[in-house]
């Protein structure tokens, strides 16, 4: 891809950006590859060394706040006849309920799959007490009743290891549930960002 396709795309993609965080973020990007360039790079090449499109506009959506990419757009919406509101208004009791029941239900899945990630965990906890338990527990075992120890250790090392493969499951799945939450509203932000380049497209 070249410097030009490059920009080209990136201000496409971050149209919905304040003019001037724009500007500043294409003059960034327009720099560095200048800079591989002047050290004798293709410059192809060096659009390759800057980062895929996708890449940035994700971490540029990450740090604008959701809040302020709504509080942007709205004022620029001005197609909004008199028609359009009396529609809006009178078909609100058919789509506000049905609005709501889409917010909820995911709203409920995101909560049901942390609930599910802190089972886990809290299964985890339980398995690794179990396992400190079972080897604190020897001691008087051995005084008592030898013939338990064997039992007593291999319960232990099998709660132990356990703990271990299930505390590396519960770790990814709470970092798949963080990424997914953070993918959708990254999809959210991105609905307002780039939105004037899809509509004369």
């Amino acid at each position: 891809m070249t410097k030009n396709a490059f920009l080209t795309e990136l201000r496409q993609r971050l149209s919905g950006l304040e003019k001037e965080a724009l500007t500043q973020r294409l003059a960034f990007y327009d720099e560095i590859i200048d800079e591989y360039v002047k050290g004798g790079v293709p410059e192809e090449e060096a659009v390759s060394k800057v980062g895929a499109v996708d890449v940035i506009v994700a971490q540029v959506m990450s740090e604008i706040p959701l809040t302020k990419l709504v509080a942007r757009k709205l004022p620029q919406e001005k197609s909004w006849s008199v028609g359009k509101i009396v529609a809006l208004i009178l078909t609100f009791p058919f789509w506000f309920p049905f609005l709501i029941v889409i917010v909820t239900l995911l709203f409920t899945l995101y909560v049901l799959l942390w609930a599910l990630v802190i089972s886990l965990f809290a299964v985890d906890a339980a398995l690794f007490c179990l396992s400190v338990l079972g080897f604190v527990g020897i001691v008087p075992l051995m005084a008592e009743n030898p013939a338990v120890v064997g039992l007593v250790v291999g319960g232990a090392f099998l709660c132990a290891g356990l703990f271990m493969l299930l505390l590396f499951l519960s770790i990814m799945a709470a970092k798949g549930v963080a990424k997914l939450g953070g993918q959708f509203l990254l999809w959210i932000k991105s609905s307002f960002v780039g939105k004037e380049e899809r509509k004369h497209a």
